[in-house]
């Protein structure tokens, strides 16, 4: 079982789809491709895309910065597990983001990451 499926399942398609889109809409740089995919202790998840060691990301609320490869994939997840928190409203879209934002705030480019976001 895959830890996406673990993680989310029968939404593990579509939190998969929801990044993706994220990120083609975040990077005119990334054109597809292969993703690493990572639980944490604390029950959170993340993706991250393997095409690159950096991305240059800008975003719909006027951000534009260059973010590591792991940082633009815990902000893509984060904001697919939002899209989807926001559609379907089912309580594991919640646990599932507040488990990761709780890592993200520890991470080097937190500010940037929740400068994407915002």
């Amino acid at each position: 079982m895959s830890c996406v499926f673990r993680s989310f399942g029968r939404y593990s398609v579509t939190i998969e789809q929801y990044a993706q889109n994220v990120m083609r809409e975040s990077c005119a740089a990334y054109s597809g491709g292969l993703w690493d995919y990572y639980e944490l202790s604390n029950a959170g998840f993340y993706m991250v895309p393997t095409g690159a060691d950096t991305y240059q990301v800008s975003r719909s609320n006027y951000f534009e910065g260059e973010l590591s490869a792991e940082a633009v994939g815990i902000m893509v997840t984060l904001a697919a597990i939002m899209t989807a928190w926001g559609r379907y409203e089912i309580d594991l879209m919640g646990l599932r983001y507040e488990s990761l934002i709780d890592y993200a705030r520890e991470h080097a480019e937190w500010p940037l990451i929740r400068a994407a976001l915002d």
